[in-house]
Order: C-alpha cells, then sequence, then structure tokens
C-alpha cells in the first residue's frame, strides 16, 4: 500500500521522448515496444491503475536500454566493417 501511495504522488516515470528517439537512432523494433509500453505505462497511470503503471513502465525502461544498447553495438559493428572493406 506504502507503494501505491508514493506512485500516486510521484507519477511513473516513462521517458517518452528517449523511448520515441531510440526507434528512429537505434533499433527500431525494441524502440517501438518501448515506446508502445511508455504510453501503455501513462494510460494505465491516468486510469489509477498504479502498480500495473509501475510495472509497464519497467518494462519499457528495459526495452529502452535494450535498445539503445543494441543500437551502439550495431554502429560499431557497421563502423567495423566499412572500416576493413574499405581499406
Amino acid at each position: 500500500m506504502e507503494l501505491c501511495n508514493r506512485v500516486q504522488a510521484h507519477g511513473v516515470r516513462t521517458y517518452p521522448m528517449l523511448a520515441v528517439l531510440s526507434v528512429f537512432i537505434c533499433c527500431p523494433l525494441t524502440g517501438m515496444l518501448a515506446a508502445l509500453l511508455t504510453l501503455r505505462a501513462e494510460n494505465s497511470f491516468y486510469k489509477q491503475k498504479y502498480m500495473v503503471a509501475q510495472k509497464e513502465a519497467l518494462v519499457a525502461r528495459v526495452c529502452l536500454l535494450l535498445s539503445y544498447i543494441v543500437g551502439v553495438v550495431l554502429y560499431i559493428i557497421f563502423i567495423a566493417l566499412y572500416r576493413t572493406f574499405l581499406s
């Protein structure tokens, strides 16, 4: 009950702008999933389903981090292959 009251008072951190940026900059698949889960978490919060919103926000954050990690790894692989074939 304490967690529910704290979430209700402070809101849920969802990072919607980072989720949208990850769609275009990093891995689009996990970025779209993070953006969708971000919207679902905010929707659950406004429907006063605070615990569901907290769980969806956590999953969205994990997908967001996964998207950025996959994007960085793919950029590193792309640069390595580009330098290998260029020289």
